[in-house]
């Protein structure tokens, strides 16, 4: 008989500054890519207040409005999703039956993926 389960995969670091280096060049590539006119374009439209608070465009916004400097601004995200990014980590940590993989422990995303798929495979 085939038992099927679900299974929860938390990817953590045991190294939280590996964990904060990859979201602040994550925010980095964002802010290249076009955060900055993206909030510029969605507050230029109607909005609903929910999705103006997401992480990124609320912080982008005082930019925008002539309030705080760019620079600033991205401190700021930055620090937002590594406040996120901690209340992620310990919501998932409370969840006793996830299979815990730390991703500063692989030298690749290939090491790691095949790592998680032969464990599943042993669950």
């Amino acid at each position: 008989m085939c038992h099927n389960r679900n299974i929860t995969i938390f990817l953590n670091c045991q190294n939280r500054d590996f964990l904060y280096d990859r979201i602040d060049r994550r925010v980095d590539e964002m802010i290249q890519k076009g955060l900055v006119k993206e909030a510029e374009r969605y507050y230029s439209n109607d909005y609903s207040s929910t999705s103006s608070q997401a992480i990124g465009y609320k912080e982008i916004k005082p930019f925008l409005d002539g309030e705080s400097s760019l620079s600033q601004c991205i401190d700021n995200l930055k620090k937002a999703t590594r406040h996120y990014a901690k209340r992620q980590l310990t919501w998932f940590r409370r969840n006793s039956d996830s299979l815990v993989f730390y991703i500063d422990n692989y030298s690749s995303l290939d090491e790691l993926t095949k790592d998680v798929l032969n464990t599943i495979r042993r669950e």
